[in-house]
């Protein structure tokens, strides 16, 4: 019987995220600090360079959810042009990073971001 590790669980989670939806471009899972986990981002992005400035938008989005609304960081998203990119907290020290399109449903993307994370938080 094969094993199956926990990066080879994250990357089913992410694979299956992307099969979610065409205007899904990549995702990731990354520590708080910035540091890649797993990742189904595509090639020509630089991961480290995209976790660490992940790292500082959940940075300033927990800061502005602990100051203005006392509340803890559940998501953030930049709103782009050419498309999104959503921060999902899974735990206090891991999040799932989605890139998609600008023609992706919000709905959706926040409904797979809340899936996919019950998922992941399963396996970390």
């Amino acid at each position: 019987m094969a094993v199956v590790t926990k990066v080879e669980q994250m990357n089913g989670v992410l694979r299956n995220l992307s099969h979610s939806s065409a205007d899904i471009i990549g995702s990731a899972i990354l520590t708080s600090d910035g540091f890649v986990v797993a990742s189904m981002l595509p090639a020509e992005l630089n991961e480290e360079m995209i976790s660490a400035m992940a790292a500082t938008l959940l940075g300033a989005g927990e800061q502005i959810a602990n100051e203005v609304v006392k509340s803890s960081l559940e998501q953030a998203f930049v709103k782009a042009k050419e498309g999104y990119v959503f921060v999902n907290a899974i735990t206090e020290h891991e999040v799932l990073l989605i890139l998609t399109t600008s023609r992706v449903k919000l709905g959706l993307i926040f409904m797979e971001a809340r899936k996919r994370s019950e998922e992941l938080l399963k396996v970390l």
